[in-house]
């Protein structure tokens, strides 16, 4: 069975952004309606002190450094659906 590579609008990222590591999970729907994980990486977060964002651009870097590689065949832009914060009390 040859596997199509996934198209950009087929594709969910989601981005988890913490004091001590920043985390990205790639997936999308197969044909049975459940979620196929494309691809996952993780690394330390160096941007974000006591949950709050202390360096912008080191933060920007620890992102692309997250990248969780998902095999797309055209470059793409995406748009982002919706924002979670755990906020701090």
């Amino acid at each position: 069975m040859t596997e199509s590579l996934p198209q950009p609008h087929d594709v969910v990222v989601a981005l988890d952004i913490g004091t001590t590591k920043v985390c990205c999970l790639a997936g999308r729907k197969n044909e049975h309606g459940k979620l196929e994980i494309l691809g996952i990486g993780k690394v330390e977060s160096v941007g974000v002190l006591r949950g709050v964002v202390a360096y912008v651009e080191t933060l920007m870097r620890d992102m692309l450094r997250s990248d969780c590689s998902v095999p797309l065949p055209v470059r793409t832009t995406c748009s982002i659906r919706s924002t979670v914060s755990g906020g701090k009390s």
